[in-house]
């Protein structure tokens, strides 16, 4: 098998065009005139009844991935799809508190500056009482040696 040149291999990432996909699917598309039908997932026994050796870590992995085709529309199958967020502690659920209401419900996990600022500031409103917000300082010095790429 030759060895691809430098530049067919930066066109080839251009276009995002590996050898699998190239092979499996656009090879595939080219003949049958079609999309391929293809699968995710893993048809590998699970390690427990396996009588292969596994390695430790296989018997913690998920083994499938649930995917709907096509995917899900909140919008029109709002019944069985919800993009709502519960802010707060949860109680036991087995008993029935006052403290179980105490939490904040965001009809989705995508916020607005506004209404990420609303959360923040929560404790200033005086209407507004048994909340604490801390903010984290996820940002760092990308010049830092240890937070640096390896070299």
């Amino acid at each position: 098998m030759l060895t691809p040149s430098h530049a067919s291999i930066v066109r080839q990432q251009r276009v995002s065009a590996t050898a699998k996909r190239l092979r499996l699917i656009i090879r595939h598309m080219a003949q049958v005139s079609e999309e391929p039908i293809g699968s995710m997932g893993s048809d590998a026994t699970v390690p427990v009844l396996s009588h292969q050796p596994r390695v430790l870590y296989d018997y913690f992995t998920q083994l499938f991935a649930q995917v709907t085709n096509p995917p899900l529309d909140a919008i029109r199958e709002e019944l069985v799809t919800s993009t709502r967020v519960a802010i707060g502690g949860e109680e036991n659920l087995l008993t029935e508190t006052p403290q179980h209401c105490h939490q904040i419900v965001l009809p989705s996990p995508v916020l607005s500056v506004q209404e990420l600022a609303k959360i923040r500031y929560l404790e200033e409103n005086e209407r507004v009482t048994g909340f604490k917000t801390v903010v984290v300082d996820g940002l760092f010095d990308v010049v830092e040696p240890s937070l640096a790429a390896p070299l």
